[in-house]
């Protein structure tokens, strides 16, 4: 098999976050799913499908410095850490000379926070989870338009 380069990797991705751009984070997921749900009639195949609700969400895992900034930002928010307004999580990644590819994960809201501390651990952890309450978009491309 041949060597063609290098690939995406840790080191190539970009995360901005309400506060602005995170170094201190460890991991990052998020996906999303549209409900879809087989229609059946006389006979035991379907004969079509109906469309449910578009569902998307995520975690990120920061270290605790991290988490503290972004705690200090939520300060300026009348209500609290949940009481944020919706905000845009941007993934950004590029190989060396490729053009940069960039996902964004609109209206965000924070719903979960876990914190992580133990013996012999060499940092502590803050893991947040989030909904997502617009359609992803990778390079420009909504992962749903609804038809009006």
């Amino acid at each position: 098999m041949a060597i063609n380069g290098r690939v995406y990797d840790w080191e190539s991705i970009n995360i901005h976050l309400p506060h602005g751009e995170v170094i201190g984070v460890q991991d990052i997921e998020y996906g999303d799913k549209f409900g879809h749900e087989r229609v059946y009639g006389k006979g035991s195949l379907p004969i079509g499908y109906g469309r449910g609700n578009y569902e998307a969400e995520g975690k990120v895992t920061l270290l605790r410095d991290e988490y503290d900034k972004l705690v200090e930002h939520a300060k300026n928010v009348e209500g609290g850490f949940y009481a944020m307004e919706p905000f845009p999580i941007t993934v950004a990644y590029a190989n060396k000379d490729d053009e940069v590819k960039s996902v964004t994960l609109p209206d965000c809201i924070w719903v979960e926070r876990k914190n992580s501390a133990s013996q012999g651990a060499t940092s502590l952890t803050v893991e947040l989870n989030f909904l997502i309450l617009s359609p992803i978009e990778e390079d420009g491309l909504k992962a749903y338009a609804p038809r009006r």
